[in-house]
């Protein structure tokens, strides 16, 4: 944002050297928290979210995380919980 880009193209990567960073994966959670059992609406607030900071797979593993976070609040077979989650990636993301 210093150099006068604004979101989201301070998260791609013609902009940012960083945006495969993990910083949006370890901030994503709340979107979990505040979605509980929401999972599109978790998944889709993470990848709005990341794109301040991160692109393409980056932003896909964070709002997995979120999906996943969100998932829990009612779910507690961790692997059912993962394959849920994994419905909102894209089938061709390296997340």
């Amino acid at each position: 944002m210093g150099k006068g880009y604004v979101p989201p193209d301070t998260g791609s990567k013609e902009n940012n050297e960083y945006w495969g960073y993990i910083d949006a994966q370890i901030e994503c959670e709340i979107f979990g928290v505040i979605c509980p059992g929401m999972i599109s609406e978790a998944y889709e607030m993470a990848k709005f979210f990341t794109k301040v900071t991160n692109d393409d797979y980056a932003v896909e593993a964070a709002a997995f995380y979120a999906a996943m976070f969100s998932c829990a609040f009612f779910e507690s077979d961790v692997s059912l919980i993962v394959r849920t989650a994994l419905t909102k990636v894209p089938k061709n993301s390296l997340t």
